[in-house]
């Protein structure tokens, strides 16, 4: 299956931290909208000019809009373009495949833990986990990267849910964990405590 890069013919960058261009990857979504969608098919006599790659050798694949608009919001905004580069990485390394027809996939070596399954350090100001390595502290996520996290998102994301989640490298192997927690607002705090 296609990767949001591929279905929106964009090239990965080298770096997962490496943002692309706004101007360019909306100009990316825009083209594979017009090339993929149904009212501007063009016949065989009148082929879609649109519907050649870089090279010019006509592209077998076609998308759907709904998957060229899952690509566009993933890649355009910096939390998700993470997530998901690094769930490349790690889908390149295991037998299971991050594709772009699905939006949840199961990742072999990948664990979910929510983040009261973790140590906190009140000290530095992390949280922390063993890995199945021997790493005692193999896993780390600080305060100031939930932090981060939760800046960089738009205040759609932010009012459509309380769920946060970050994919973390172990400190000792190839392993990842990815960390789950619930944002509260003030009210909610209150009222739990």
């Amino acid at each position: 299956m296609a990767t949001y890069y591929q279905i929106l013919h964009l090239d990965r960058p080298k770096h997962n931290n490496e943002q692309l261009n706004p101007l360019h990857l909306k100009k990316a979504y825009h083209k594979a909208l017009l090339r993929y969608h149904p009212d501007k098919r063009f016949t065989q006599s009148q082929p879609n000019p649109l519907r050649n790659d870089a090279n010019g050798t006509k592209d077998a694949n076609v998308y759907t809009i709904d998957q060229i608009n899952w690509a566009y919001a993933c890649l355009s905004s910096p939390v998700l373009k993470r997530e998901y580069d690094n769930s490349l990485l790690i889908s390149n390394s295991t037998p299971s495949s991050f594709t772009a027809a699905s939006t949840t996939t199961f990742h072999t070596g990948l664990d979910t833990v929510d983040l009261d399954d973790m140590q906190y350090h009140e000290s530095d100001a992390k949280f922390t986990k063993s890995c199945r390595c021997g790493e005692e502290e193999g896993y780390i996520l600080t305060e100031e990267e939930m932090s981060e996290l939760e800046d960089e998102l738009e205040d759609e994301i932010r009012r459509q849910s309380q769920n946060r989640a970050m994919l973390v490298g172990c400190s000792g192997c190839s392993l990842w964990l990815r960390i789950e927690w619930v944002v509260m607002d003030d009210d909610e705090e209150q009222q739990k405590g």
